[in-house]
């Protein structure tokens, strides 16, 4: 019996579509976090409702929430890493850490690279959140690309392109899906 020929095509590299990346959410646990690398620019930022036990984007033409006087809190948003660890991940800040991160903007003008820690007032779950800039700076060639955080802010609240995000100044001017969210609690998985 003769063997029949079969031809092979090798490539240099696989043939696989692009997916949308996976990002997490990262919420500052009580204990705090140090040495986290941001890689964007500058924070954007987004008014959101507590709302039936999640957080969802403040829509200014219709909002159920604020039709039950629901409180606004504005949360910002830039990608980042740990130290000398190649994980991105969404560092998500609220509101009360806006005059540190506009002074840290005013003096360095961009905040890619900075190094922060985070930590929270009585190392309480809710306590007041403050951002510290260690004044270290990773050259920007040392680290990866940022992400568009206002497109992967878009697709876990679930919307479409278009509408405010922000960027963070001294007075600050998205239905929802699950998403892996690091807190002690949930350690990173979806409810």
């Amino acid at each position: 019996m003769d063997a029949q020929r079969i031809e092979l095509d090798f490539r240099s590299a696989p043939n696989i579509k692009n997916k949308a990346r996976k990002y997490d959410i990262l919420r500052t646990p009580p204990k705090g976090i140090g040495n986290l690398a941001l890689l964007g620019d500058g924070f954007r930022w987004q008014e959101l409702h507590y709302w039936r036990g999640k957080s969802v984007p403040h829509n200014a033409e219709w909002c159920e929430p604020c039709d039950f006087n629901c409180e606004l809190r504005d949360r910002g948003y830039i990608a980042c890493t740990p130290r000398n660890v190649i994980d991105i991940q969404i560092l998500e800040v609220t509101d009360q850490c806006a005059d540190a991160i506009a002074d840290a903007t005013e003096r360095f003008k961009t905040l890619r690279g900075m190094v922060v820690n985070l930590s929270r007032k009585e190392k309480k779950a809710n306590g007041k959140l403050r951002i510290d800039f260690s004044g270290t700076q990773i050259a920007s060639d040392l680290l990866p690309t940022s992400p568009n955080v206002e497109e992967i802010m878009r697709r876990i609240w679930g919307l479409g392109r278009g509408g405010p995000m922000v960027p963070v100044s001294r007075t600050m001017d998205m239905d929802v899906l699950r998403c892996a969210v690091k807190t002690p609690s949930t350690n990173g998985k979806a409810k």
